[in-house]
């Protein structure tokens, strides 16, 4: 009789059913995300072949089948056979559109353990992960009397990711108490249990000839929500004070305050670190980088119009960056950055992005900070180009006019300069849910008149002549 040793999702028997493309997904899909995409609702992920690699608790709940039964057998098993075809072709359609773009929603229905029919909208993306492809897919039961995921569900699914990711975050609540950290955060202060992370405030942790600063700096952060580098000796689990640089960001509730911080530290030093785990370099890249495409991932599922907004934006950065002659491995660089270049978006109240009336002071403010975490993310990843540096300016303005930072000229990057025309013009011709677009010639004339001024006058000339002359598309 074989054993199966069950590790939520995984078993050595149903591990044989599966490619090696695949189980490398399921791997760190397992090993970082799970807890995370637990709390986002029913998810499972699939090769490219329609073989289930990973299903959450929640989706065996909502099909009702167990991991073991459902890894290696075909997503179309979880609907009725009329639905498969068209959800087959769905997959491809996505597929072909290329492994870094593309989302897709179906309305379809699916099937319980009983046979039962269930209405449900299922939303794909592409997750790439080790430069291995699948698809991730969120389902929303759309039955009558469907529970919708409410924020406090999506503020839990980001404090769990933040809790499996490699690197030092510390989430701190108007108290100053840790709502949530993880473990080399735990291992690094000397926190044992997880049970006591929110009995530690973190003003505990800083040396005491640093507590009152670190104080009124989390006070300011809470009051403005402003980005702020600092710096402060931290107590380590040996004893020692140890000077830590951390980022501190504010997470905008519903209501348009910062009512948590997120704090990132600087890699602390692996003596710093219980036991005596390695610090593999290359592995803490990969995750980190693994990580950003997850939250891409969701935000692309969750909501379509910031994913299309950011593919089509990177089609026409990296069309800008080849017609203004850049080498190819910059061309590359522009495009990944526009790919992200919104993913701070994911800590932005929803209510505020899809508002079709003006923004309100405050309102405007608050979606300005999307930069600050977007940047916070990606700095941790060793591009070979400057991603974060690109999405944290591309709000930046010629003359100054622009945030976070109110950069001029060439104070501003290449790629920012290039991001900014493509965004702008993007938002412009396109329609959103909330209104419809001017169109591409209302977007080219603010690109033009503000060229020199607003906008590189090279990247501007660039943009008149992809769509005048050489016939560009979205």
């Amino acid at each position: 009789m074989q054993s199966c040793t069950k590790v939520r999702g995984v078993t050595k028997a149903g591990a044989n059913k599966i490619s090696k493309l695949e189980t490398v997904t399921q791997i760190n899909l397992e090993k970082y995300f799970s807890p995370a995409l637990d709390e986002m609702g029913a998810v499972f992920c699939a090769g490219p072949n329609l073989d289930l690699i990973y299903i959450n608790a929640a989706a065996e709940d909502l099909f009702g089948i167990t991991s073991i039964e459902s890894l290696g057998s075909q997503t179309t098993s979880l609907m009725p056979k009329r639905y498969a075809n068209p959800f087959a072709q769905t997959v491809d359609e996505l597929l072909n559109k290329g492994r870094s773009n593309g989302r897709e929603t179906i309305d379809i229905h699916g099937l319980d353990r009983s046979g039962a029919e269930f209405s449900m909208s299922v939303s794909i993306c592409t997750l790439t992960l080790e430069d291995k492809v699948a698809i991730i897919a969120m389902i929303q039961n759309t039955e009558s009397g469907a529970k919708q995921r409410t924020f406090a569900q999506k503020e839990r699914a980001y404090h769990k990711l933040i809790e499996n990711l490699p690197l030092s975050i510390l989430i701190i609540g108007p108290d100053l108490n840790l709502a949530a950290t993880n473990q080399q955060t735990m291992a690094f202060y000397g926190i044992a249990d997880r049970r006591c992370v929110t009995q530690v405030s973190f003003a505990d942790l800083v040396a005491a000839n640093d507590q009152q600063r670190a104080i009124a700096d989390l006070d300011e952060v809470f009051k403005a929500g402003q980005s702020r580098d600092v710096e402060y000796q931290m107590i380590s689990a040996s004893g020692n004070d140890k000077h830590v640089k951390f980022n501190l960001s504010g997470i905008i509730s519903e209501g348009g305050n910062a009512h948590e911080i997120m704090a990132i530290a600087h890699e602390p030093d692996a003596s710093d670190l219980a036991g005596d785990r390695p610090i593999n370099l290359l592995w803490f890249e990969r995750v980190i980088a693994d990580t950003a495409h997850v939250v891409q991932s969701i935000i692309k599922a969750e909501d379509p119009f910031i994913a299309d907004h950011q593919e089509r934006v990177a089609k026409l950065a990296a069309a800008l960056a080849e017609d203004l002659g850049l080498p190819k491995e910059e061309i590359e660089g522009v495009y990944v950055a526009a790919n992200f270049h919104d993913i701070g978006k994911f800590f932005v109240p929803t209510q505020i992005l899809s508002k079709p009336e003006k923004l309100t002071h405050k309102e405007r403010q608050i979606m300005q900070r999307h930069v600050n975490p977007g940047h916070d993310i990606l700095s941790y990843i060793k591009f070979r180009w400057p991603v974060a540096t690109a999405v944290l300016q591309h709000h930046e303005r010629l003359d100054g006019s622009g945030y976070p930072a109110g950069l001029k000229g060439d104070e501003i990057s290449l790629e920012a300069r290039i991001l900014a025309v493509a965004d702008v013009m993007e938002a412009m011709a396109s329609d959103r849910p909330y209104r419809e677009g001017l169109g591409v010639d209302a977007a080219l004339t603010e690109i033009s008149q503000n060229s020199g001024v607003l906008y590189d006058s090279t990247v501007a000339e660039s943009c008149a002549r992809l769509f005048k002359e050489k016939d560009f598309q979205f």
